[in-house]
């Protein structure tokens, strides 16, 4: 399969307004809380007194049917956000993955750092750390096998991490200094990362390497990779192996996944030519089937 360069297409991507953006600016014009300037309260006080707004759906509450947003209000005020200082990484990473582990830490892996005297290269990393909310600091844990950057992470049932990561470079002997502008290999080699010990061990490869990639812990305890190729796959722990599973449009662009109550997985995007996507695959079926978000009445497609 054809390499792709990355980092010079992900600077290119267009960031369109998707349809959430633009029902949600219609409710805020409806409700006028969109035309808040000249008023002569603070923008915190406004913010605080505003009603917070929320949405349900009327029709299904898994999106298996034609389902409608609809806007209600509550006069909750919505509570004051505040960042705190906390504890430094061990180095400055760009573009790492970042994850959640059942003891509460955060295990942070791989990334690069932009050379000081040379903007177009960079220092990829195939450490890792760990960041401890009880005491406020990060300490190093276990490296990858290769410096990494970019990719999916996944908690599995069993407290494992499921990490694919995209290589940077072939020896991880020469891993400094490279050229920002040559792209980074896609998705392909994977590894799991043990809480309990620390380390990393590799399992399975993905079925094809792919860009843009998202990870989704199903009901089954497998997990759903899907983006960037037409066919989607599944990691099954049990076997440490990936198969082939439906297939999709190739939705390669600002994708999401979001596991439903239904079990369904939904997954939005834009594919190869800027058309927005959304599709639900059935892990019973193992197939995906395309739905249509309606934009609000009067907005231009």
């Amino acid at each position: 399969m054809e390499r792709r360069p990355v980092l010079a297409e992900r600077g290119r991507r267009r960031h369109p307004v998707g349809a959430a953006a633009i029902a949600l600016a219609s409710i805020l014009a409806v409700t006028g809380l969109a035309g808040c300037a000249g008023s002569a309260a603070s923008p915190s006080a406004q913010l605080s007194a505003a009603p917070s707004i929320r949405a349900t759906l009327t029709a299904s509450s898994t999106l298996d049917s034609t389902a409608t947003l609809v806007p209600t209000l509550s006069s909750t005020p919505a509570l004051p956000l505040k960042f705190v200082p906390t504890g430094s990484l061990q180095v400055a990473r760009d573009s790492a993955i970042a994850i959640l582990l059942p003891n509460g830490k955060v295990l942070i892996v791989g990334g690069t750092g932009v050379g000081s005297t040379n903007l177009n290269v960079a220092t990829y990393y195939a450490s890792a750390e760990l960041y401890d909310p009880s005491t406020g600091k990060f300490s190093p844990t276990s490296s990858l096998p290769r410096p990494a950057t970019y990719g999916i992470a996944t908690l599995l049932r069993d407290g494992r991490v499921l990490l694919a990561l995209g290589d940077t470079c072939k020896d991880p002997q020469h891993c400094t200094n490279v050229s920002m502008t040559t792209g980074i290999e896609p998705l392909l080699k994977a590894e799991l990362y043990d809480p309990v010990t620390g380390k990393f061990t590799q399992t399975g490869s993905l079925t094809t390497d792919r860009l843009y990639a998202t990870a989704t812990l199903l009901t089954d305890g497998r997990v759903l990779i899907a983006g960037g190729e037409p066919y989607a796959e599944l990691y099954d722990p049990a076997t440490g192996k990936f198969v082939r599973t439906g297939k999709a449009s190739a939705i390669d662009g600002n994708i999401t996944a979001t596991l439903l109550a239904s079990g369904k997985v939904l997954i939005t995007g834009e594919d190869s030519g800027g058309h927005f996507l959304a599709q639900l695959y059935d892990e019973k079926t193992g197939k995906f089937t395309t739905i249509f978000l309606p934009l609000p009445a009067g907005t231009a497609t």
